[in-house]
């Protein structure tokens, strides 16, 4: 079984987007952990998702999400 480490940096170099929130709660202190020393080693930049919306309450749920640019997965590309 993976650790969620590697987990992390799997879906990463997939090209897939992480967001903390996608973690159960037990574990989202290490995967955040994870994602800090992964950002030593990748190009990881972080930003925000909205995932609801409400014009009515004027209220927005976002969740800040690390990706790896397309730019560095590309084939041939020195990671």
């Amino acid at each position: 079984m993976l650790t969620i480490q590697a987990q992390i940096k799997a879906k990463l170099l997939a090209g897939e987007y992480i967001k903390i929130i996608d973690f159960s709660e037990s574990d989202r202190a290490e995967a955040i952990g994870a994602i800090s020393t992964l950002r030593d080693q990748l190009p990881i930049v972080s930003g925000w998702q909205t995932l609801r919306q409400s014009y009515l309450s004027e209220t927005r749920t976002r969740a800040r999400c690390y990706h790896i640019p397309e730019a560095f997965l590309r084939e041939g590309s020195a990671l």
